[in-house]
């Protein structure tokens, strides 16, 4: 099996070599630079036989499939082929799928993921090794925006970690009122559920920036960045071994 997998998002997309034995990133690049040059030279240079692709920026799907035609897989529903509590499985996004499969390939139960995007979701995987839902909020970029256009006076900025313990000027408040709010929302969600299974949970961070917030966790929190290219190669298997 050789796969090419693209894992695209909201401003970037990203580019995996998949075979039996290696995950490795090829390049991430924005969504602006995808066209049928960009495709052209990934084929040339990897010898792939099959594409598969994770997207929750559907209007350039059929940029991919026009390209790729039926030689492309596009990540659904039907390949949540994992236990699920979750209601309405038919909404659920390619990228929680994919981090729900890549968590439960590589730990199976006791997991829960936090993928900071443009949004920022969770997934939690229970103790019997069953996704039992999670949460989708604005991401830091989408807050900030959020607050430029609702606001007169408040300045657009880029997100980082804040260096003092309160904001000591409208940029620094802005800063430490979302970094601290992501943070407070993901510790709650961490304690509320190893509260309900009387457990301790695994925190996986995948995504644009959970480096941004590690030092704010324990020692069970794990940056794995290809989770999305772990989830896509069980469905590659799933589907063409």
């Amino acid at each position: 099996m050789e796969a090419l997998a693209f894992d695209l998002g909201n401003t970037n997309c990203s580019v995996y070599y998949l075979n039996s034995d290696v995950i490795y990133l090829v390049e991430k690049t924005d969504v602006e630079n995808l066209n049928n040059d960009f495709f052209e030279r990934l084929c040339e240079i990897y010898k792939a036989s099959c594409f598969i692709l994770s997207s929750v920026n559907p209007k350039l799907n059929d940029l991919f499939t026009n390209f790729f035609q039926e030689k492309l897989h596009i990540v659904n529903f039907e390949d949540a082929f994992f236990l699920s509590n979750y209601k309405t499985m038919k909404t659920l996004g390619s990228d929680r799928i994919c981090n729900c499969l890549g968590a439960i390939k590589l730990y199976k139960k006791n997991v829960i993921v936090f993928d900071f995007g443009t949004c920022l979701t969770a997934e939690v995987i229970n103790p019997e090794g069953i996704f039992v839902g999670g949460f989708i909020f604005p991401g830091p970029n989408l807050l900030f925006s959020s607050m430029n256009r609702g606001t007169g006076l408040l300045p657009m900025i880029n997100f980082e970690r804040p260096e003092n313990f309160s904001g000591l000027s409208t940029e620094e408040s802005l800063k430490f009122g979302v970094y601290h709010g992501l943070t407070g929302l993901c510790k709650e969600l961490v304690a509320s559920v190893q509260k309900e299974y009387n457990s301790k949970f695994r925190i996986i961070a995948t995504g644009g920036y959970p480096e941004f917030f590690k030092n704010e966790f324990s020692d069970n929190w794990e940056i794995i960045k290809d989770l999305s290219a772990i989830g896509m190669k069980e469905i590659v298997k799933k589907r063409y071994e």
